[in-house]
């Protein structure tokens, strides 16, 4: 997306809007939200909000701390999820990630978890 757009979005500290973004998803009323707990820490969440009228359930963000990450905690996560979306009456589940390489990590635990990817683009201009 380029320098300019990026800085746009995220400002001069992308670290600072996804602190943000991640206490924003936590106090949405309208997410269910699970917490991964190894050895007593917080090792990640995943929130899924459900959409009674489509019956498409969204989960919202997956998040696993860097000490964390690659022992499939993700995938747990995310299937949580995906059978609590289920039994609350879905019958399809969305999730949504980037396409660079630092969301790599990201596809490879939704493909693992049977998700199927769906190109799509998104076009931005600075203005």
């Amino acid at each position: 997306m380029g320098d300019e757009i990026f800085g746009r979005l995220y400002g001069d500290d992308w670290r600072r809007q996804q602190q943000e973004d991640v206490e924003k998803t936590l106090r949405d009323e309208k997410s269910e939200v699970w917490v991964a707990d190894v050895d007593g820490e917080v090792a990640g969440f995943v929130s899924a909000v459900v959409d009674a009228d489509t019956r498409m359930g969204e989960i919202h963000m997956v998040a696993v701390d860097p000490d964390f990450q690659n022992h499939g905690l993700g995938a747990q996560l995310t299937n949580v999820a995906t059978d609590w979306l289920r039994d609350a009456g879905m019958t399809v589940v969305l999730v949504s990630t980037g396409g660079d390489i630092g969301h790599a990590p990201a596809r490879r635990t939704y493909e693992k978890a049977g998700f199927t990817p769906m190109p799509a683009v998104n076009y931005f201009k600075a203005v």
